[in-house]
This record gives structure tokens, C-alpha cells and sequence, in this order.
């Protein structure tokens, strides 16, 4: 009966499915303990008037960069368009005329445009071997 040698490559195999397997096991077993904790977790910004202001002064000047960058390489103006409508919806929602819940729901469609045209930026770039 052969074993296996510390160093061969099936022992670095199973070893890192060791490794995986455990990880799985633990993300298994957080998940839900997580999920159970993000309201305590999250609920001194649930009310906060600074979070939303702070999160567009962040991801508007991060879109700008990352678009002009990708732009330069690629000269697709899509991610621009579909990131400027984020962009204006994210702006938009944060204008005191919406019931908080209208707000809400413009600044999460804002931010998935913005998400969206990030990803088409990203996919842009690396076909234009950026």
C-alpha cells in the first residue's frame, strides 16, 4: 500500500479541497447567523441623513474616473449613457420631493444602472485589451 507523499501534487490537491470544503462548511453555517444580524448591524445608518449624500459623493466621482479610463480604450459612449442615467437617479433620489419609499426605490434603480454600466465598462475594457 503506497501513500501519499507529503509534497505530490494530490496531496496539494486535497489538501486545498480540505481548505474549500471547510470554507463551504463555515459559509454554511455564518450565512444565516449573518443574515439574522444585519438589521442590529445596519440599523444606526437606517435613519441617517449623511448615508445616502455620502454614498453619491463616493460613486460619482468613481463612475467619472472609471468611465473616462475605460472610454479612452474602447470608445463605446453605452456604459457612459447607462452610468450618466445612475447617475442622475442616484442624484435624483436624494431631492426631498419623494415620499422616503420613492426615493428609495429611484436611488436603488440608479445604483443598478450604475452597477450595470460599470460591468459593461469592465467588459468593454478587457475586449479592447485594456
Amino acid at each position: 500500500m503506497t501513500g501519499i507523499r507529503c509534497g505530490s501534487r494530490q496531496a496539494y490537491l486535497d489538501l486545498t479541497g480540505t481548505i474549500i470544503s471547510f470554507g463551504c462548511l463555515v459559509h454554511c453555517l455564518a450565512l444565516p447567523l449573518f443574515l439574522t444580524a444585519l438589521p442590529a448591524i445596519f440599523a444606526p445608518f437606517d435613519h441617517a441623513e449623511w448615508v445616502h449624500p455620502a454614498l453619491v459623493c463616493l460613486a460619482l466621482p468613481v463612475a467619472l474616473v472609471a468611465f473616462w479610463r475605460g472610454f479612452k480604450l474602447h470608445r463605446k459612449a453605452l456604459p457612459g449613457f447607462i452610468m450618466g442615467f445612475g447617475a442622475s437617479a442616484l442624484v435624483g433620489s436624494l431631492f426631498p420631493i419623494h415620499p422616503h419609499e420613492v426615493a428609495d426605490s429611484i436611488g436603488a434603480l440608479g445604483a443598478g444602472f450604475m452597477a450595470i454600466g460599470h460591468i459593461l465598462n469592465h467588459r468593454h475594457r478587457r475586449l479592447s485589451n485594456g
